[in-house]
């Protein structure tokens, strides 16, 4: 287990065991909520995965795409959300340009701390 708070059905975050095994899942009250992913063999549909630019991800989503500093981090760190009608979305971490990882699901998608 990666992370788990002391009740045990508000929330936790466990490893799926597919691809390299960098990928999480996310529980709460007993739901999947949020999936995370930093295996570089798994893509959107359009292609986009990890590794991919910035550049790359803005060509395919673009002005779909809400961009936002996570906390304070310096320039080079940014959040890109893209969010259906459903309340459902998808947010692409990146560093100097490129994305590291993944994170598709509902509201949850938003917590960077985890389950918080």
């Amino acid at each position: 287990m990666r992370e788990e708070q002391e009740d045990a059905d508000s929330c936790a975050i466990y490893p799926a065991y597919f691809g390299h095994g960098a990928t999480f899942v996310m529980l709460e009250q007993n739901r999947v909520t949020r999936v995370e992913i930093k295996d570089a063999t798994l893509t959107t549909p359009a292609g986009i995965g990890i590794g991919s630019t910035v550049a790359q991800l803005k060509k395919v989503y673009g002005a779909r795409l809400k961009a936002e500093r996570p906390y304070d981090n310096g320039p080079q760190d940014w959040s890109y959300y893209l969010w259906s009608k459903s309340g459902n979305g998808i947010r692409f971490d990146a560093s100097n340009g490129r994305i590291h990882t993944i994170y598709a699901g509902n509201k949850a998608i938003r917590y960077y701390e985890g389950c918080y």
